[in-house]
């Protein structure tokens, strides 16, 4: 699930990337968002079935 979580973010930051007029366009900014968008709903939806939806407000573990 990591991996398909780390895919859905290279997608968000490629669409960003391919849909700004600014620095390389090839999809029209409105697709870019829509894309993101799914993305980013894909992610809640993986994390809540993960861990739950307590995982969305539980305290973060220590990293040591």
């Amino acid at each position: 699930m990591n991996l398909i979580h780390n895919i859905l973010n290279a997608l968000i930051v490629l669409c960003g990337l391919f849909g700004s007029p600014e620095i390389l366009a090839l999809v029209p900014p409105e697709t870019a968002v829509a894309i993101a968008s799914g993305a980013a709903a894909a992610k809640l939806f993986l994390n809540g079935l993960r861990d739950g939806v307590k995982g969305f407000y539980a305290a973060q573990p220590v990293i040591k």
